[in-house]
């Protein structure tokens, strides 16, 4: 777990260093959102060059243990500039899923792909998205969960600073 949160602060660190400040809405946002049932609070980094950074870190809300983090990565589909509302595509990784296994609780690492909408002005950004990918395959007490597709749907909301 403390190599997970290690790794997620450092790439945080990277793309704050990427960020560039000039007119128009804002290059970084932090802000709240569901990730299928990760409730999470998200840092949002605005490249030019590498797209729009996002890391967050929640809970589980069916298994409501521990900490659970993941990052995306998205690029504009609709425009060259990634400050504008409009279509970004991308792809994430880390913990995506939280399940519960012969008396044990896990969050499955895993990615996938996702496509969705930015609504952007001055202060907020909201992201709409919905992605497929799969979690790592699990076992406990005997019993076996699977690396199936799964669909993954995230609504966030974030303040610019």
């Amino acid at each position: 777990m403390r190599a997970l949160a290690k790794s997620l602060f450092a790439v945080s660190l990277l793309a704050a260093s990427a960020v560039r400040a000039d007119d128009g809405p804002d290059d970084f946002y932090i802000g709240v959102g569901m990730f299928n049932d990760m409730a999470n609070i998200n840092m949002e980094f605005v490249t030019e060059d590498w797209g729009n950074i996002v890391v967050r870190l929640g809970q589980f809300q069916g298994l409501k243990e521990g900490v659970a983090g993941n990052i995306s990565v998205r690029k504009p589909l609709t425009s060259d500039n990634p400050k504008e509302s409009g279509y970004f595509i991308g792809v994430f990784a880390g913990q995506v899923v939280g399940d519960a296994l012969g008396g044990e609780t896990f969050n499955r690492l895993g990615g996938g792909g996702e496509l969705g909408y930015h609504w952007v002005n001055d202060y907020t950004r909201k992201v709409l998205s919905v992605g497929i990918g799969a979690a790592e395959p699990v076992e406990a007490g005997g019993k076996k969960s699977k690396a199936e597709p799964t669909i993954f749907f995230e609504f966030s909301i974030g303040l610019g600073y």
